[in-house]
């Protein structure tokens, strides 16, 4: 019982960290797009 619920936790974590990963990436390219769009702008 102990096992199964520390494998799940351990799950649970992995998917978090997994998706705060995607959503750190999707950030920065994000700001990167927009730092691009803005120097177009300036030129």
């Amino acid at each position: 019982m102990l096992r199964s619920c520390d494998a799940t936790n351990k799950l649970a974590r992995k998917k978090m960290n997994i998706k705060n990963e995607i959503w750190n990436k999707k950030k920065l390219i994000t700001n990167i797009l927009d730092a691009i769009s803005h120097t177009d702008k300036r030129t």
